[in-house]
């Protein structure tokens, strides 16, 4: 198979849409003009962007249409920034239509994709709205001991995120009790925690990351200790689109686009719990 990448990221779309929305396109059309159908979505996560891309047959009779000379351009809305996408050299084997990527990293903000001819009189036009970068709430500590949790909210968030995680920055134990070198540990916590009425709240495991990070670097679980630097929220974070299939803004066509936002939240740790955890602060 050729493009796994490619297959792995419309695999995606087919797992997060909910089933039976607007993602089932109809390969015909009693439309005069030429109309297209687009499937994919901007993610914050990738420095390469891919949709695919076919156009939709007038009759059931009629040949499949060469996609040659269609063009997709896609801008942000409130800069004014253009991207001219290109064909993907690597195809899936498997799909109808092409697969067409741009190399950049979206910002925040509505991206509008055009698609179509020089001489599509009404082309394709998508668009999503990337969701808000939340903001973090840290709660009261639960738990004693090696079970103290502290809970975080992101307040903002009206869907179940993509994935969560927390960014560590330490410095690893140096010699004669010391600090070494500096460190970063991302440790995911997946989809953790539950819908609260001003976003969406998960616990930190406080002494459980620590242990993560103390393994992952060759230290001493029961003995080692790491000085803690700094502390983010990794949020990603589903655009509308994912959840409400009446969300999906497509004109002069068919089909999906949607939005896929990251955004690291810094926030201050308790200093408490984190050294019940057996963290150390800088003085």
């Amino acid at each position: 198979m050729r493009g796994s990448g490619l297959v792995a990221l419309f695999a995606l779309v087919v797992v997060l849409v909910p089933g039976g929305c607007s993602t089932n396109i109809d390969p015909f059309t009693e439309a005069s003009d030429e109309r297209f159908a687009v499937t994919g979505f901007l993610t914050m996560l990738e420095d390469v962007q891919r949709v695919r891309v076919e156009q939709l047959r007038r009759t059931v009779n009629a040949d499949e249409v060469d996609l040659e000379g269609v063009r997709v351009i896609s801008i942000h809305e409130e800069s004014g920034s253009r991207q001219t996408w290109e064909v993907a050299a690597d195809q899936p084997d498997d799909i109808q239509g092409l697969v067409y990527e741009a190399r950049f990293r979206p910002f925040p903000g509505t991206y509008r994709l055009e698609v179509g001819r020089a001489a599509t009189e009404n082309p394709l036009i998508a668009r999503t709205t990337f969701p808000s970068a939340p903001s973090v709430q840290v709660g009261s500590t639960v738990g004693v001991g090696a079970g103290t949790q502290v809970p975080l909210r992101l307040l903002g968030v009206a869907d179940t995120p993509v994935e969560l995680g927390l960014r560590y920055t330490v410095l690893l134990p140096g010699a004669s009790g010391g600090t070494g070198p500096e460190r970063e540990f991302d440790i995911r916590y997946g989809q953790a925690g539950d819908a609260v009425s001003n976003g969406w709240e998960f616990l930190v495991f406080v002494r459980n990351d620590h242990r993560i990070m103390l393994r992952e670097s060759g230290l001493r679980v029961d003995a080692d200790s790491l000085t803690l630097v700094g502390t983010a929220v990794i949020a990603d974070l589903a655009s509308r689109e994912w959840s409400d299939p009446e969300a999906v803004d497509i004109r002069n066509g068919e089909g999906f686009f949607a939005s896929v936002a990251r955004y690291i939240l810094p926030w201050d740790p308790p200093r408490q719990p984190f050294e019940t955890g057996g963290y150390k602060f800088l003085p």
